[in-house]
């Protein structure tokens, strides 16, 4: 996930944030976080 944000933040800086490239890594990390979310809901419900 780390490694995803980083990239992120890289085309953020070279592309500017409604650039396709940068939002098509934004959608990438946010399934990731919310997979993860559903990870600790289960895990306390």
């Amino acid at each position: 996930m780390e490694e995803l944000r980083e990239k992120m933040h890289k085309a953020i800086n070279l592309y500017g944030l409604l650039d396709p490239r940068t939002i098509c890594i934004s959608i990438e990390l946010d399934k990731l976080i919310s997979k993860e979310q559903k990870k600790y809901e289960r895990k306390f419900n």
